[in-house]
């Protein structure tokens, strides 16, 4: 059972530690996304008084940037960054996601065009993050047999 102390244990000890912390920030993240999206309707609501049409289109924009998820493992498995085809992309992704929020969060931006092309690429570096881990995932699951997709 995910409670017990046990079960913690033997995740530490069947697999990598330095896969399981990204992993355990990006389900962290994955939920967090909901938050990022619900503030960024808020702003566009709030700050530059979007139609509800438009920031409805501004959002579907922005959620579309899941569906090449398929096209992200592609590049994550056969492109390596800094010799790496896996952790560098997790690295930078997640750089690439803090940055923009920080700057949507820090800038008062004056226009909205800005906010949401940020929120864009937020949204695509969270993407790749995810399907990024995803294979991080399915390789330390392989590791047991038994009840390594389950562990994990």
């Amino acid at each position: 059972e995910v409670g017990d102390l046990s079960y913690f244990k033997r995740l530490l000890t069947r697999y990598n530690r330095t896969m399981l912390f990204p992993l355990a920030m990006q389900y962290f993240n994955t939920g967090m996304r909901t938050a990022v999206i619900l503030a960024i309707q808020d702003l566009f609501n709030s700050k530059y008084h979007v139609d509800p049409g438009k920031a409805t289109l501004w959002l579907s924009y922005i959620n579309l940037t899941w569906a090449p998820k398929l096209i992200f493992g592609i590049i994550t498995d056969t492109v390596p960054i800094f010799g790496s085809t896996k952790r560098s992309y997790v690295f930078l992704m997640g750089m690439i996601q803090f940055i923009t929020l920080m700057l949507v969060a820090c800038i008062d931006w004056q226009d909205v065009g800005p906010v949401v092309w940020l929120t864009v690429v937020y949204s695509i570096a969270s993407a790749f993050t995810s399907v990024t881990c995803e294979g991080l995932m399915v390789i330390e699951a392989r590791k047991d047999r038994k009840t390594g997709s389950e562990d994990l």
